[in-house]
Protein backbone atom coordinates (compact mmCIF):
# COMPACT_ATOMS: atom_id res chain seq x y z
CA UNK A 1 0.00 0.00 0.00
CA UNK A 2 0.97 3.52 -0.42
CA UNK A 3 2.35 5.67 2.35
CA UNK A 4 0.21 8.55 1.54
CA UNK A 5 -2.56 6.33 0.93
CA UNK A 6 -1.85 4.33 4.17
CA UNK A 7 -1.24 7.98 6.07
CA UNK A 8 -4.99 9.10 4.64
CA UNK A 9 -7.20 6.60 5.77
CA UNK A 10 -5.32 6.07 9.13
CA UNK A 11 -6.06 10.10 10.13
CA UNK A 12 -9.40 10.59 8.84
CA UNK A 13 -13.03 9.15 7.96
CA UNK A 14 -14.32 10.52 4.69
CA UNK A 15 -17.12 12.40 6.35
CA UNK A 16 -14.25 14.58 8.09
CA UNK A 17 -12.04 14.95 5.11
CA UNK A 18 -10.08 18.53 5.45
CA UNK A 19 -9.65 18.53 9.38
CA UNK A 20 -6.20 16.78 9.05
CA UNK A 21 -2.84 18.81 8.80
CA UNK A 22 0.60 17.21 7.92
CA UNK A 23 3.65 19.40 8.41
CA UNK A 24 6.73 16.92 7.13
CA UNK A 25 10.28 17.93 7.34
CA UNK A 26 12.41 16.25 5.04
CA UNK A 27 16.11 17.04 6.32
CA UNK A 28 18.99 15.99 3.55
CA UNK A 29 22.43 14.88 5.32
CA UNK A 30 25.93 15.85 3.69
CA UNK A 31 26.30 11.81 3.22
CA UNK A 32 23.27 11.96 1.00
CA UNK A 33 21.25 10.24 3.70
CA UNK A 34 17.66 11.20 4.09
CA UNK A 35 15.95 11.72 7.54
CA UNK A 36 11.96 12.47 8.08
CA UNK A 37 9.74 14.32 10.39
CA UNK A 38 5.87 14.04 9.93
CA UNK A 39 3.56 15.65 12.61
CA UNK A 40 -0.06 14.75 11.90
CA UNK A 41 -2.60 16.99 13.17
CA UNK A 42 -5.70 15.70 13.93
CA UNK A 43 -6.85 17.99 16.73
CA UNK A 44 -9.99 19.63 14.71
CA UNK A 45 -11.03 16.12 14.39
CA UNK A 46 -11.28 15.11 17.99
CA UNK A 47 -12.35 18.45 18.66
CA UNK A 48 -15.22 17.46 17.14
CA UNK A 49 -15.79 13.62 18.35
CA UNK A 50 -15.83 15.47 21.43
CA UNK A 51 -18.30 17.71 20.55
CA UNK A 52 -20.60 15.08 18.68
CA UNK A 53 -20.18 12.84 21.74
CA UNK A 54 -21.61 15.09 24.58
CA UNK A 55 -24.32 16.03 21.82
CA UNK A 56 -25.57 12.52 22.06
CA UNK A 57 -25.22 12.03 25.87
CA UNK A 58 -27.66 15.38 26.20
CA UNK A 59 -29.78 13.72 24.23
CA UNK A 60 -29.83 10.66 26.01
CA UNK A 61 -30.36 12.28 28.91
CA UNK A 62 -27.11 12.10 30.47
CA UNK A 63 -26.61 8.33 29.70
CA UNK A 64 -23.45 7.07 29.03
CA UNK A 65 -23.23 6.99 24.81
CA UNK A 66 -20.68 7.55 22.52
CA UNK A 67 -20.01 7.46 18.86
CA UNK A 68 -19.19 4.31 17.21
CA UNK A 69 -16.88 3.99 14.65
CA UNK A 70 -15.24 7.26 15.69
CA UNK A 71 -12.45 8.21 13.15
CA UNK A 72 -10.05 8.68 15.93
CA UNK A 73 -10.19 5.28 17.01
CA UNK A 74 -7.34 4.58 14.42
CA UNK A 75 -5.22 7.39 15.16
CA UNK A 76 -2.46 6.04 17.62
CA UNK A 77 0.89 5.44 17.40
CA UNK A 78 0.85 1.67 16.93
CA UNK A 79 -1.82 2.33 13.65
CA UNK A 80 0.97 4.97 11.79
CA UNK A 81 4.08 3.32 13.10
CA UNK A 82 2.96 -0.33 10.99
CA UNK A 83 1.94 1.85 8.23
CA UNK A 84 5.28 3.95 7.77
CA UNK A 85 7.63 0.66 8.37
CA UNK A 86 6.47 -0.23 5.15
CA UNK A 87 8.36 2.80 3.54
CA UNK A 88 10.94 4.00 6.42
CA UNK A 89 13.54 2.33 8.80
CA UNK A 90 13.88 3.51 12.34
CA UNK A 91 10.51 4.53 13.22
CA UNK A 92 9.57 5.84 16.19
CA UNK A 93 6.18 8.01 17.48
CA UNK A 94 5.10 9.74 20.36
CA UNK A 95 1.34 11.51 20.79
CA UNK A 96 2.30 15.76 21.61
CA UNK A 97 -0.78 16.77 22.48
CA UNK A 98 -4.16 15.32 22.15
CA UNK A 99 -4.76 14.75 18.16
CA UNK A 100 -1.19 15.11 17.22
CA UNK A 101 1.17 12.62 16.28
CA UNK A 102 4.78 13.08 15.70
CA UNK A 103 6.90 10.82 14.13
CA UNK A 104 10.39 10.65 12.68
CA UNK A 105 12.19 8.73 10.71
CA UNK A 106 14.95 7.45 7.90
CA UNK A 107 14.35 6.96 4.11
CA UNK A 108 16.44 5.46 1.88
CA UNK A 109 19.58 7.74 0.71
CA UNK A 110 19.31 9.64 -2.20
CA UNK A 111 19.44 8.19 -5.35
CA UNK A 112 22.00 9.34 -8.01
CA UNK A 113 19.17 10.55 -10.30
CA UNK A 114 17.88 13.17 -7.50
CA UNK A 115 20.35 15.47 -8.03
CA UNK A 116 23.64 17.00 -9.60
CA UNK A 117 26.45 18.05 -7.62
CA UNK A 118 29.44 20.11 -9.59
CA UNK A 119 32.21 22.18 -9.13
CA UNK A 120 32.66 25.08 -11.22
CA UNK A 121 35.11 28.25 -10.25
CA UNK A 122 36.01 26.88 -6.86
CA UNK A 123 32.51 26.84 -6.20
CA UNK A 124 30.08 23.37 -5.38
CA UNK A 125 26.76 23.35 -5.98
CA UNK A 126 23.71 21.12 -5.23
CA UNK A 127 20.69 20.51 -7.27
CA UNK A 128 18.31 18.35 -6.08
CA UNK A 129 15.24 17.30 -8.37
CA UNK A 130 11.92 18.00 -6.02
CA UNK A 131 10.02 15.33 -7.32
CA UNK A 132 12.33 12.93 -5.73
CA UNK A 133 9.57 13.68 -2.73
CA UNK A 134 7.15 11.15 -4.70
CA UNK A 135 9.97 8.44 -4.18
CA UNK A 136 10.46 9.56 -0.38
CA UNK A 137 6.66 9.48 0.80
CA UNK A 138 5.85 6.52 -1.70
CA UNK A 139 7.41 3.08 -1.68
CA UNK A 140 10.18 1.76 -3.58
CA UNK A 141 7.66 -0.13 -5.66
CA UNK A 142 5.07 2.40 -6.22
CA UNK A 143 5.73 5.73 -5.95
CA UNK A 144 3.32 8.73 -5.49
CA UNK A 145 2.30 10.43 -8.54
CA UNK A 146 0.83 14.00 -9.25
CA UNK A 147 -2.67 12.76 -9.83
CA UNK A 148 -1.98 11.07 -6.00
CA UNK A 149 -1.49 14.56 -5.22
CA UNK A 150 -4.35 16.21 -6.90
CA UNK A 151 -6.81 13.60 -5.50
CA UNK A 152 -5.49 14.43 -2.04
CA UNK A 153 -6.08 17.84 -2.66
CA UNK A 154 -8.71 19.49 -0.25
CA UNK A 155 -8.63 16.38 1.87
CA UNK A 156 -5.27 16.34 3.79
CA UNK A 157 -3.06 19.89 3.99
CA UNK A 158 0.73 19.01 3.54
CA UNK A 159 2.91 21.68 4.58
CA UNK A 160 6.14 19.93 3.31
CA UNK A 161 9.44 21.48 4.10
CA UNK A 162 13.13 20.57 2.70
CA UNK A 163 15.91 20.91 4.69
CA UNK A 164 19.29 21.12 2.09
CA UNK A 165 22.88 20.52 3.00
CA UNK A 166 23.99 24.21 2.57
CA UNK A 167 22.47 27.65 2.01
CA UNK A 168 19.92 27.46 -0.62
CA UNK A 169 20.79 29.64 -3.74
CA UNK A 170 17.92 29.28 -5.39
CA UNK A 171 14.39 27.20 -5.87
CA UNK A 172 12.01 26.84 -8.44
CA UNK A 173 9.31 26.43 -5.88
CA UNK A 174 8.12 27.41 -2.19
CA UNK A 175 9.31 29.37 0.31
CA UNK A 176 13.22 30.34 0.40
CA UNK A 177 14.77 30.76 4.52
CA UNK A 178 18.43 30.24 4.71
CA UNK A 179 18.79 26.47 4.19
CA UNK A 180 15.12 25.21 4.17
CA UNK A 181 11.89 25.51 1.84
CA UNK A 182 8.89 25.21 2.42
CA UNK A 183 5.71 24.62 0.17
CA UNK A 184 2.02 22.83 -0.36
CA UNK A 185 3.01 19.36 -1.46
CA UNK A 186 0.07 19.72 -3.91
CA UNK A 187 2.53 22.08 -5.99
CA UNK A 188 4.36 19.59 -7.28
CA UNK A 189 1.25 18.27 -9.48
CA UNK A 190 1.97 21.67 -11.47
CA UNK A 191 5.87 21.79 -10.84
CA UNK A 192 6.85 18.22 -11.77
CA UNK A 193 10.28 19.77 -12.84
CA UNK A 194 11.32 22.05 -9.48
CA UNK A 195 14.82 22.00 -8.16
CA UNK A 196 16.23 23.54 -5.02
CA UNK A 197 20.31 24.61 -5.66
CA UNK A 198 22.07 25.02 -2.52
CA UNK A 199 25.69 25.32 -1.47
CA UNK A 200 27.01 21.57 -1.36
CA UNK A 201 29.04 20.38 1.41
CA UNK A 202 27.90 16.74 0.37
CA UNK A 203 30.31 13.82 0.99
CA UNK A 204 29.72 12.51 -2.65
CA UNK A 205 32.07 13.53 -5.64
CA UNK A 206 30.64 15.41 -8.54
CA UNK A 207 29.53 13.99 -11.67
CA UNK A 208 32.44 12.40 -13.49
CA UNK A 209 34.49 11.75 -10.21
CA UNK A 210 35.01 8.52 -9.22
CA UNK A 211 37.06 9.65 -6.04
CA UNK A 212 35.07 9.88 -3.10
CA UNK A 213 35.66 13.25 -0.84
CA UNK A 214 35.87 13.27 3.29
CA UNK A 215 35.40 16.11 4.55
CA UNK A 216 35.34 17.00 8.78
Amino acid sequence: MRTSRALLFASCSLLLCGCIKIDATQTIGKDGSVSMELVFDASQIQSLTDSLTESLEEAQEGRETSLTDSPMDEFNCDEFTTKLEESFSNVTCEMVDEGVLRIRAKSTPLPRSAFTSRKSSGRETFTYRVSDVLRVMGTEDEPLSPKDLQEQKGIVTWKYTIVMPGKIKRSSIGKIKGSKVTFDLAELATKPNATIMSESPLDIPPRGSSRRRLRK
